[in-house]
């Protein structure tokens, strides 16, 4: 598959399974540079997730969340959260960008560098392109409910508050994000 059909095929695979719309004028500025195309993504998350046995395979969202949210809307989901064992997780950004060579590579993680995002970095080689993730790295989680709930509303409260000031860093590191990727990939 050449480069031009690979961008064509994953914006077509964008188009079809849509992404959450918080990060999707983030994922319009990365997809306007010919040399990159975004693969898979996410804003920053809030959820309750059922976790039984640990494992993602067996894994089911029970609320999903891309924004800050209050105590109320949050305890009131989770007091309707049905499953095993169900966790709150706050996932901070996650982003997969497909570079069509490394001079494109080097240039995106540089921006990742100067845009103060500690993970992330090749993981995929390949003739047709170079593969780089970001991940932030606000996150929290913790278990919630198990039959029960495991947390007074006190704690709870203190959780939502930790949670909500992730998402505002996660804000803070797209908009770093942006303003370096403009910096190195929109020059005159």
């Amino acid at each position: 598959m050449t480069w031009n059909q690979l961008k064509q095929h994953l914006l077509a695979k964008l188009e079809k399974e849509g992404c959450d719309p918080e990060v999707k004028p983030y994922l319009d500025l990365i997809n306007s540079v010919p040399e990159l195309i975004t693969s898979s993504s996410c804003y920053g998350r809030i959820v309750f997730i059922d976790l039984p046995g640990f494992s993602k395979k067996n894994a089911n969202f029970l609320w999903k969340i891309h924004r800050t949210t209050t105590f109320e809307e949050a305890w009131e989901q989770l007091n309707k959260a049905k499953g095993e064992f169900i966790w709150l997780k706050n996932d901070s950004l996650i982003l997969h960008i497909s570079c069509k060579n490394i001079e494109t590579a080097t240039k995106f993680l540089r921006v990742k560098a100067n845009a103060g995002l500690k993970r992330g970095g090749v993981f995929s080689i390949a003739p047709e392109r170079i593969q780089i993730e970001l991940e932030g790295t606000y996150k929290l989680g913790l278990p919630v409910k198990k039959k029960e709930i495991l947390i007074d509303e006190s704690y709870f409260r203190l959780i939502i508050e930790e949670a909500n000031k992730r998402m505002e860093k996660t804000a803070e590191s797209w908009e770093r994000f942006t303003q370096e990727f403009e910096k190195e990939f929109k020059k005159a």
